[in-house]
């Protein structure tokens, strides 16, 4: 994980709102965690603040108007949507599709879905999320969701869902614990 969040660091060096849909697969990918594991915020607080700090320093800091640079708290400690690291595991756990992380590449590049989509408890439902990706990335004739798009529609989903049963519609197929061990414990 180290080495891929420094070649991120090299390769998006000046765009780091850019390495999202990159780092998020390979991240995901190198941490072989179940979610349960991954519940556990101590490990993205160790990440955040002991292991990477230079990296949440250089994906969030934000100019002051006295010039210098402050990295929000949040970044470090916050919730799944918001801590640096923590966040891009989820993302692509929550979107990939087996071992296919198309859609988790593409909704980063084209929507604002740590802050609209990611903290929705229907994102953890996985056939939900993917056809969120897909909408996401098909609308406006490919071009994708704009930003106000997104949060508009992250909104009336939550909304619409409140009064549906997800499962009823698209059925979420059970965790394979032995698959899950399998995954976690591979290369």
């Amino acid at each position: 994980l180290i080495a891929i969040l420094d070649e991120a660091m090299r390769r998006f060096r000046n765009q780091p709102d850019s390495s999202d849909g990159w780092l998020a697969p390979r991240a995901h990918a190198a941490l072989r965690l179940s979610r349960r594991e991954a519940s556990d915020k101590q490990i993205w607080h160790y990440l955040n603040i002991v292991a990477k700090p230079d990296f949440v320093r250089w994906r969030f800091s934000e100019k002051t108007d006295d010039g210098n640079s402050v990295v929000p708290l949040d970044r470090f400690m916050g919730e799944d949507s918001k801590n640096a690291i923590g966040r891009l595991w989820w993302a692509a756990e929550l979107t990939r599709n087996g071992p296919d992380y198309q859609e988790t590449a593409s909704i980063l590049a084209t929507s604002r879905f740590f802050t609209s989509w990611q903290s929705l408890d229907a994102m953890h439902h996985r056939p939900a999320a993917i056809g969120v990706c897909k909408f996401a990335r098909e609308f406006n004739d490919g071009k994708g969701l704009t930003d106000s798009q997104s949060q508009f529609l992250a909104k009336a989903f939550n909304l619409r869902l409140a009064t549906l049963c997800l499962d009823a519609l698209a059925v979420n197929s059970k965790s394979d614990p032995l698959a899950i061990e399998e995954w976690c414990t591979a290369a």
